[in-house]
């Protein structure tokens, strides 16, 4: 971008005849503009564009989610950026959740079963009815 500008800036004097660059050739007017469409090509083709717009996303996608967990009342404002003013330490949240270290995304352990309300009948009683006729 930055050699965009200054092509733009270069052609503008060109072209109202300011200063030395009204003497100077078209080719170097014109130069910043082909070192942007060659510098484009290069960073397209190692995948430095694709790569920031991946960073912006991220970016967006972790201030939606600490936007998301403030308005749900399970971080606030002042907790979610500690002292600093940015991610609150171990320590910290270790000293709020009460010396317990957790993981907010961790998945929970499994349940443990729950047991039948209904009482359970002995397997042998059955044997020990009488048949019926």
């Amino acid at each position: 971008m930055p050699l965009v500008l200054i092509g733009v800036l270069l052609l503008a004097a060109k072209m109202a005849g300011i200063g030395p660059t009204a003497e100077w050739s078209w080719w170097v007017v014109l130069a910043p503009f082909v070192v942007a469409v060659i510098w484009w090509q290069v960073s397209d083709s190692l995948g430095l564009t694709q790569k920031r717009a991946i960073e912006r996303m991220e970016d967006r996608k972790v201030a939606r989610r600490e936007k998301a967990m403030v308005s749900l009342g399970l971080k606030s404002d002042a907790r979610a950026r500690g002292k600093s003013g940015g991610a609150p330490s171990h320590e910290v949240l270790d000293h709020q959740r009460g010396g317990k270290l957790t993981d907010p995304f961790a998945t929970p352990p499994p349940a443990a079963p729950l047991s039948d309300p209904r009482p359970q009948r002995d397997p042998t009683a059955a044997d020990r009815r009488e048949p019926r006729l």
